[in-house]
């Protein structure tokens, strides 16, 4: 009994003629075999030729319709095909599963045979592989930002693209791509439509699938070339970057080393402010994560209460009558309702929420308005657009003990480095009732949160929780010693145990800041670095 693959046929007289037909690919997929009669069988010998426009490419053939006629226990009596690159022959028979023929030279024969009662249905396509004429050369280097790769643009379509990835100094690089790609083909458990191939130092690795692909490089360099096959929605989205040690993260790499910061915020830096800011108080002791902070240590922090006193969230000092929040520490994400000033309570000059300072110098103070973006209210339960300053019915008395935060309008190189997160927010021993504070690392957008609104920081165990929503993350700008606000906490992604914490980007909502300021007052601005 003959069968076409699972299809049973008759007999028939099979032509003798073998007739020839001539193919030229280039890069793009070009269909060179096919059933011109379908739905009838092709049922003579036939031969096709097929050769690259470029003479030291290969050629390589997908068959995504093989189905021979099959009699066993020859499985080849009655018809066959032979691929004959002029290097090597294949021989395959009965019916093929998206065949994958991969040529050594720039040509290649397909020929056809078959016996009386064989024959068989076949469609074809090949294009040439080569190295591309363009490729984009990206390089990298520990501390230097993440580099996100996400191709196709648009999805469907015969497209190619490489990529070369170079370290920009001695260490290692890292590669992880997450894909979304037609699996391997079932007959030989091969990449044969869309294929990712990376070549870390160790030879080409041809990767499909929907797996993620986590590499890094033997020395300085990652090749990656990506090709699609037509109708399938393959694409990959990467990130690359330079790493200093085992880890592909480079975040893991970098570890929080203690430093004496007696003198941080205590004297000038090599740059004045335009008012003083960012001054700290404190003793020899040098910081340690998770310690409760000394007594207005950190003069700019403020407790916003309710009218009974009970703290909800944080927010720092910008003006004598401006205070820095978030937008969902004073309108519920909920309902995105408009602010009542009259239930909010800022308290300033105070490290504990349960009782004033021993200097005398705590204030408990009236919000006259509050200002948010009219974006924030935009979209209900969603916290895009979490920034809101408060505008005070009457001016804080500044000392020692209260003042302002410094701000800047451009996003400072900090990626990977540990900077100071403080409030009053729920730890692993319940909610503390003195101001408490942590080394927190900083990460690149591009490993958790691709928006150029907000801040991604590494969680742990001295992470932002419920009641630090609002307050300051800040560092130590290097030529002004001051501290310096550039976010602030917006919210964890998945709650407190979450793998990141988002703070808005206060250099995003920079001009909107200095803007409703000066709508408000003449008086006072902004307090910043004195650029050259």
């Amino acid at each position: 009994m003959l069968h076409w693959g699972i299809i049973l046929v008759g007999c028939a007289i099979v032509q003798s003629s073998l007739q020839a037909t001539y193919y030229t690919v280039g890069d793009k997929w070009a269909n060179v075999v096919q059933n011109p009669k379908h739905p009838q069988p092709l049922m003579q010998n036939s031969r096709w030729i097929i050769n690259a426009t470029n003479p030291h490419a290969r050629i390589r053939v997908l068959c995504t319709d093989f189905r021979l006629a099959v009699s066993p226990p020859n499985s080849c009596k009655y018809a066959k095909v032979i691929f004959d690159d002029g290097v090597r022959k294949e021989v395959k028979c009965e019916a093929q599963w998206d065949l994958l023929v991969q040529g050594r030279s720039s040509s290649m024969s397909i020929e056809l045979q078959v016996t009386p009662g064989g024959g068989g249905f076949l469609n074809c396509s090949a294009k040439q592989i080569a190295p591309p004429a363009e490729q984009e050369v990206i390089d990298l280097q520990p501390g230097e930002p993440v580099v996100r790769v996400a191709f196709p643009e648009v999805r469907g379509l015969d497209q190619l693209k490489v990529w070369k990835f170079r370290s920009a100094s001695e260490d290692k690089i890292s590669l992880q791509c997450t894909m979304g790609m037609e699996d391997r083909a079932r007959s030989c458990d091969k990449c044969v439509k869309d294929i990712l191939t990376i070549d870390a130092g160790e030879g080409p690795k041809q990767y499909c699938g929907s797996d993620k692909v986590v590499v890094i490089s033997k020395e300085k360099e990652i090749k990656m070339r990506f090709e699609t096959f037509p109708g399938t929605q393959a694409h990959i989205d990467c990130i690359a970057q330079g790493i200093s040690g085992s880890d592909p993260n480079e975040y893991n790499n970098v570890k929080y080393s203690e430093e004496d910061s007696s003198e941080f915020g205590a004297v000038r830096g090599t740059k004045p402010t335009t008012c003083l800011c960012g001054i700290s108080n404190k003793n020899s002791k040098r910081i340690i994560n998770g310690r409760e902070s000394t007594e207005s240590k950190y003069p700019f922090m403020v407790s916003l209460r309710t009218p009974t006193n009970l703290h909800f969230c944080g927010a720092s000092i910008i003006s004598p009558i401006h205070i820095l929040t978030a937008a969902h520490c004073v309108s519920k994400i909920a309902l995105k309702n408009r602010p009542e000033p009259e239930t909010l309570l800022p308290v300033v000059g105070t490290n504990d929420r349960m009782k004033d300072a021993s200097h005398g110098q705590t204030q408990k103070l009236k919000v006259k308005e509050v200002f948010v973006p009219e974006s924030w209210f935009e979209v209900k339960n969603n916290l895009a657009n979490d920034v809101a300053i408060l505008l005070l019915e009457t001016p804080i008395k500044f000392s020692k003990f209260v003042s302002p935060v410094c701000l800047t309008p451009k996003l400072p190189r900090i990626v990977n480095k540990y900077i100071k997160a403080m409030g009053w927010g729920v730890t692993e021993y319940g909610n503390p009732d003195k101001l408490m504070e942590a080394n927190v690392q900083v990460l690149d957008k591009a490993v958790c949160n691709d928006n150029a609104k907000e801040i991604c920081f590494k969680n742990g165990k001295s992470a932002s929780c419920n009641g630090d929503s609002g307050g300051p993350y800040v560092y130590v700008d290097p030529e002004t010693n001051r501290y310096t606000q550039f976010s602030l906490v917006s919210y964890g992604k998945r709650g407190c145990a979450g793998k990141h914490f988002i703070g808005t980007n206060l250099a995003h909502w920079y001009d909107w800041i200095e803007s409703t300021m000066r709508n408000t007052t003449s008086e006072y601005n902004i307090c910043k670095k004195v650029e050259d």
